[in-house]
């Protein structure tokens, strides 16, 4: 398939996110792995080799520090919460800083296949597919 057949899904949702006493609401983005063929995310720490696998999550610096301070975050687990399911999700990257030009800006992405509710096209924001 040519480049113009290339595309990956994105999409955002506000969810709920606990570490111990800590609770927040943070907008979390669900993509396709190949998002990382169409940007250029560079890990401080990490990589993405299990970002399709079940319940994992790629956080920023700024996510990392409000969550664990300078604790080291990789293999540390954040529970999402969504529909009153609590989820563990465990931290496999820590993103190096994205570019303030990137059209895609983001704290927290997991893959597509962990949206926590799947079958609820509740989704907040479509982002059109990438090419």
């Amino acid at each position: 398939m040519g480049e113009a057949g290339r595309m990956a899904r994105v999409f955002s949702k506000s969810i709920v996110i606990k570490n111990k006493e800590d609770v927040f609401g943070e907008q979390v983005y669900f993509a396709d792995k190949n998002i990382f063929s169409f940007f250029n995310f560079p890990l401080k720490q990490g990589n993405y080799s299990q970002f399709d696998s079940k319940n994992t999550i790629v956080i920023s610096k700024r996510i990392a520090q409000k969550y664990f301070g300078r604790e080291e975050p990789i293999g540390r687990q954040l529970t999402l919460v969504k529909g009153g399911r609590e989820e563990p999700f465990t931290i496999i990257g820590l993103l190096d800083k994205i570019p303030r030009n990137s059209s895609f800006q983001f704290d927290l992405v997991s893959s597509f296949t962990n949206d926590i509710d799947a079958r609820d096209t509740g989704a907040t924001t479509m982002h059109n597919p990438l090419f």
